[in-house]
């Protein structure tokens, strides 16, 4: 009795499994095109930046991008000493990056995304995230 018991309780255990495992997928591809665009944006962090009397302290300062294209930002330090990029709302921390290093993010949803360095905080720029048009 316990044996059967046992027996039918594996059978289920396997068709319940069977089920959950043939119905679910690894993840959804209509939208793998965001996590994996083709293409990037490059935003330079110059030489002199860490200073607060710089006047281009992210170049460009305000970066555009559209999902699924190049909604992958590079940022790449070019200052003599460590930097950072840093989400005004904390969606995103590079940590800091040190000088002739670089640090990448993909954004994945649409707006606007303002940001600054930690160590210093004059330095600020902008991603705006868009919806890529389909014709």
């Amino acid at each position: 009795m316990r044996y059967s018991i046992l027996i039918v309780a594996a059978i289920i255990a396997i068709g319940v499994g069977s089920i959950l495992v043939y119905t679910q997928k690894p993840f959804d591809t209509k939208y793998d095109y965001i996590s994996n665009p083709t293409g990037e944006v490059s935003v330079v962090i110059p030489k002199g930046a860490s200073n607060p009397n710089c006047e281009k302290c992210y170049i460009p300062n305000v970066a555009k991008v559209v999902l699924g294209v190049n909604n992958t930002v590079q940022w790449k330090n070019l200052d003599d000493v460590a930097s950072s990029v840093v989400s005004d709302k904390r969606f995103f921390d590079s940590g800091l990056i040190l000088p002739n290093q670089t640090w990448s993010f993909v954004f994945q949803k649409v707006g606007s995304y303002t940001y600054h360095s930690e160590p210093h905080p004059w330095m600020k720029g902008e991603i705006i995230v868009m919806k890529k048009e389909y014709t």
